[in-house]
């Protein structure tokens, strides 16, 4: 079906990474929990019955994500991504000399909210500064990690500065100095790098480094090698995000040596998120009844429900003990579980088939413009947000201030930079 759809799994489109994260995030690691072989989860997931009833409902909701894929290929046509990538870095369409200005001063932007931010939450109650020791605190790191994130006021605002918009900014700074290098580039680059690969570990989150990886590798991958990612540089690239990793997991959960690090990663990525829906398949209906859309967001209250925040509720029904002291968790899942929490188990076909015609849209749009090293940041940056379906609600990926703050800051650029022209790519790509 992948094949039908023109996506190869070492292309580098939204499907395609989508496709990598529900493999090993989402799938992989069902063997392991029925053969009781996570010793990290073993005591938590015993019911092998819902362990089979999860794995059927993830085999039909990516068969139907898929052939969304495949729905969508033959409405708007193949995507050939090599074609369309091929000219990210070339000189026929001039960079604007506006390029470097204008991500100048959102770095800087960027730089200044991340300093606001660091002064309201505090030096002390920084979860990676507490894990090093570079700091003393009376709490530990998982409270502090909730203090600075879920329980810190107005915390989305600060996070669209220090999170997205500084990795846009980043992955912006590294197309540059792909493009055309020069030292002022390279310093640039290197210190948006450093400044944003901290941003995402100073609360104390662990996952979040990921994105900036993947983001530069695919970056370096389109640079050297077209529009595909070679096997040797998936291997290589991954072997680089497990030195990166594993040290975090270290200090951050304390693990009593490498060893014992390199499991918990392990079951981080093949079980983790396995995990939630195990919790959701208990949950409901048994304990709470199906919510019939109210996980969506309504924004202005124009609707007539309140939005139900189920993945901290969850959490808390979950870890009683951690809710008791007032540390707020959240509990996301893969995309088919919110549809099966609020229209129960018939609706995850249809969702999913709407989903892969959806994603398989905007990789069609992006490759209607042709690309720059702008485009191409959007470009990736939308790669990396999208295939967190893997991980979270699809409801999150609509209506999302994120989104529409980075997708904002990419069209005033495009706009300034390029003088009001959309400039499409050649008639064979569209």
């Amino acid at each position: 079906m992948l094949r039908l759809s023109s996506i190869s799994l070492l292309d580098i489109s939204i499907p395609s990474l989508l496709f990598w994260f529900i493999l090993f995030f989402g799938y992989f690691g069902y063997p392991l929990l029925w053969f009781g072989l996570d010793p990290y989860r073993n005591a938590d997931i015993v019911d092998q019955l819902i362990i089979l009833e999860m794995f059927c409902y993830s085999t039909v909701s990516i068969t139907c994500l898929i052939a969304g894929f495949l729905v969508a290929r033959v409405v708007l046509g193949p995507l050939r991504v090599a074609e369309a990538l091929s000219s990210s870095f070339a000189k026929t369409l001039q960079g604007s000399r506006h390029f470097m200005a204008l991500n100048c001063l959102l770095f800087l932007i960027c730089g200044f909210v991340l300093y606001l931010y660091i002064s309201e939450v505090g030096v002390a109650n920084l979860g990676l500064l507490v894990a090093l020791d570079l700091v003393s605190s009376d709490s530990n790191v998982t409270a502090l990690r909730s203090d600075a994130s879920n329980g810190f006021a107005n915390y989305h605002w600060y996070r669209v500065f220090t999170a997205d918009i500084l990795l846009f900014c980043t992955l912006f700074f590294a197309s540059l100095y792909f493009y055309q290098k020069s030292k002022f580039r390279a310093i640039c680059f290197c210190l948006a790098t450093i400044t944003c690969a901290l941003s995402l570990t100073l609360s104390g989150e662990k996952a979040q480094i990921m994105e900036l990886l993947i983001g530069l590798s695919l970056i370096f991958s389109i640079k050297y090698s077209g529009g595909k990612v070679p096997v040797r540089n998936i291997i290589k690239f991954s072997l680089i995000g497990l030195v990166v990793i594993t040290p975090i997991y270290y200090f951050l959960m304390g693990a009593s040596g490498i060893f014992e690090a390199l499991q918990q990663v392990g079951s981080r990525i093949f079980t983790g998120q396995i995990h939630p829906s195990y919790v959701y398949l208990q949950y409901f209906p048994e304990y709470r009844d199906f919510l019939f859309g109210a996980t969506f967001p309504n924004p202005g209250s124009i609707l007539p429900y309140e939005p139900v925040t189920i993945t901290q509720e969850i959490m808390a029904w979950d870890n009683p003990k951690e809710a008791a002291e007032g540390i707020i968790g959240s509990m996301p899942a893969m995309f088919w579980v919110e549809a099966y929490i609020n229209f129960g188990v018939l609706s995850l076909p249809f969702i999913s088939l709407i989903l892969g015609i959806f994603l398989y849209s905007i990789n069609r749009f992006f490759f209607s413009l042709r690309f720059c090293p702008l485009v191409l940041s959007f470009y990736i940056w939308t790669i990396l947000f999208y295939k967190d379906l893997a991980l979270s609600f699809f409801s999150d990926f609509f209506i999302n201030i994120y989104l529409f703050s980075t997708l904002l800051v990419f069209c005033v650029f495009y706009v300034i930079s390029h003088r009001g022209i959309v400039f499409l790519a050649p008639r064979k790509l569209i």
